[in-house]
């Protein structure tokens, strides 16, 4: 993590320093961990540190964007630089208006300082605690568990300057035997709202003591539960409800 004061300082001065019309650059930083766990064992813990920069000016109605994960003088001279220089061989945007104006944003909390004693340790534990449940009743456990913290901050020529910070984890569980499998997931800003019993009560309850049966390819009627229904409406708001898709028909 970085912090509000100092990103935004960084982008503020990246962006008096921009001679187009208007310019815009928003930094995004992330420190991320993820625990992966198959057939009731832990095989994986990876971690991950990096930020990305964007830089968007305009010069009349000639755009360009650049993004990169350097942020020392000399490399944001050099993408201001290259940003400038790639305008003039852009397009014009003949419906381009204007970047945005300040406008009130309210506070919202998004960011828990206990996510941080998430580590490696503590993570290992929670997810033995989650497979002696599982095993217990018989079933093997695989899933993921991810935390990490999110930077947002952009800085305008128009006057914009915001910052946010975030924290998230979640835990996604898949239970089965021989005869059928379970589905239970959480996703939090906080570590206090990790309730790994409860977790696995769900996704053995979706569990079935039936032989599976057989049936016929054709169309049935079926009824999603929560958990399909986010994954269409989140792929659905990712992959269609956004400006370039309208702009592209």
């Amino acid at each position: 993590m970085i912090d509000r004061e100092d990103c935004l300082r960084l982008l503020k001065e990246l962006v008096q320093g921009s001679p187009a019309d208007q310019t815009e650059a928003l930094l995004l930083t992330e420190e991320s961990s993820l625990t992966r766990f198959a057939r009731s064992s832990i095989h994986q813990h990876v971690s991950e540190k990096n930020l990305t920069l964007t830089l968007r000016v305009v010069r009349g109605k000639r755009i360009s964007v650049l993004s990169t994960n350097r942020i020392d003088k000399i490399s944001l001279k050099e993408i201001l630089r290259k940003a400038i220089s790639l305008t003039e061989v852009q397009k014009p945007k003949e419906d381009f208006i204007s970047l945005p104006s300040p406008k009130p944003i309210p506070e919202v909390k998004t960011y828990c300082h206990e996510i941080r004693s998430l580590n490696p340790n503590r993570k290992v534990k929670l997810i033995k605690d989650l497979l002696k449940i599982v095993n217990g009743k018989g079933f093997h456990a695989s899933g993921a568990f991810s935390n990490g913290e999110v930077e947002l901050a952009i800085v305008n020529s128009l006057g914009i300057e915001a910052y946010q910070s975030f924290s998230d984890l979640f835990l996604h569980l898949i239970v089965e035997n021989e005869k059928s499998c379970g589905y239970a997931s959480l996703v939090a800003r906080s570590p206090d709202n990790l309730d790994v019993e409860n977790l696995a009560r769900e996704a053995i309850g979706k569990t079935s003591e039936k032989e599976p049966l057989q049936i016929e390819p054709g169309e049935y009627e079926v009824v999603l539960e929560p958990y399909a229904v986010s994954d269409l409406l989140s792929f659905l708001g990712y992959l269609g409800f956004h400006a370039l898709a309208l702009k592209e028909g």
